[in-house]
């Protein structure tokens, strides 16, 4: 269907019909339209917008800039039933423009060229700012992570040398204990030796004692009668015998006494420097479990610090799916660029059909004019 062009050139505005197509004429119009401010030779660039029928149009415009048709503003309008447009802006095209306007009027800029190297620098300062991050990201991982390594070798010497440390005192404190077991079974046997000889002497000494009393009774008559006839000069033997006795069994208590506070003392005595060396080796034991609940805290705190480098660890992976998607934005980015480029020069192509167009129009006209 055929859709009317608005132009405006000088101040003034024609209709020139132009090929268009879309659905119903109120909502679904899509329409190419020209809209320009005046020719000029100059250099400069503009953005403009398409009203028409009286129906406010958003137009996608860029800038035609060259060494002709400076403040020409060509764009590709949409009807209303496209109700937002997107900004593709670059460093030489000026930005797509929404504008709003009367029928036939010229509609004016929203986006200048300041404001669009503005937005073009605030964005690349974000994407510095963004990969400054990443990267400064990645070196805090890094060193984080040697830091981890480290830490953790550390760890593992000093539990391997407090192991085998007390490994080493372990088994010097079972090489006492053993020794001390040994001594004790010793001296119990050392106890057992002289109690079975003290009863042995005893047995012994009973039994000479009996065969005594025995040989005295057979030859009492005989030394009664020697007794009586010189009892001054006689000394009693039973009077000796238990002299003996009582001396005997004096000297065997001390001995066995003696024996048992021997026994008793070496006991006591070993018993003291066992007790003795189990509390030192007690004493030396507590420094090493206070320093293996540090080695455990240090052991949580790095399991802990891992758990959080393994968050940032997919915080950077997350960071390289956004750096992913930034590039596939960017590709998609710069094929709208290109198509508007090759949109921007059909439009330009158009223009100067449709200037031919009207300089043909002139010229018949003078020629008409000229006629008799």
């Amino acid at each position: 269907r055929q859709l009317p062009l608005p132009v405006r050139t000088g101040g003034s505005s024609a209709m020139i019909g132009s090929t268009g197509y879309g659905g119903s004429s109120s909502s679904r119009a899509m329409g190419l339209g020209i809209c320009a401010a005046g020719l000029s030779m100059g250099g400069g660039r503009g953005a403009g917008g398409l009203v028409s029928g009286g129906v406010p149009m958003i137009g996608y415009g860029g800038g035609a800039g060259g060494g002709y048709f400076g403040g020409v503003s060509p764009g590709i309008m949409a009807s209303p039933a496209f109700t937002a447009g997107r900004a593709i802006t670059s460093a030489g095209m000026s930005g797509v423009v929404g504008t709003l306007g009367p029928a036939g009027g010229m509609v004016p800029s929203l986006v200048s060229r300041d404001e669009v190297k503005n937005i073009l620098g605030t964005l690349n300062q974000r994407l510095a700012s963004y990969v400054d991050k990443v990267r400064q990201l990645t070196i805090e991982n890094e060193t984080l992570e040697e830091e981890l390594k480290n830490l953790t070798g550390d760890l593992w010497n000093f539990e391997l040398s407090v192991r085998m440390q007390l490994e080493t005192d372990i088994g010097n404190m079972k090489r006492d204990l053993e020794a001390a077991n040994d001594m004790r079974v010793d001296l119990e046997s050392k106890f057992k030796f002289l109690t079975e000889e003290l009863t042995f002497q005893k047995k012994t000494q009973m039994e000479e004692l009996n065969t005594l009393k025995q040989q005295f009774g057979r030859l009492g008559p005989a030394q009664t009668s020697v007794i009586e006839v010189d009892n001054v000069k006689s000394v009693n033997l039973t009077d000796a015998l238990n002299v003996m006795r009582e001396e005997y069994q004096q000297v065997v208590t001390k001995n066995v006494q003696e024996a048992e506070t021997y026994c008793k003392m070496q006991t006591t005595e070993q018993i003291a420097v066992l007790d003795n060396e189990i509390n030192t080796l007690e004493k030396e034991l507590q420094p090493l479990n206070v320093e293996y609940q540090r080695l455990l805290t240090t052991y949580q705190t790095l399991g802990d610090r891992l758990t959080d480098l393994q968050n940032r660890e997919s915080i950077d992976l997350e960071i390289e799916g956004n750096q992913v998607d930034l590039q596939r934005q960017l590709v998609t980015y710069q094929q709208l660029l290109d198509v508007k480029t090759a949109l921007d020069a059909e439009i330009a192509t158009y223009k100067k059909l449709l200037e031919g167009q009207e300089l043909m129009y002139v010229i018949c006209g003078v020629f008409r004019s000229q006629e008799p």
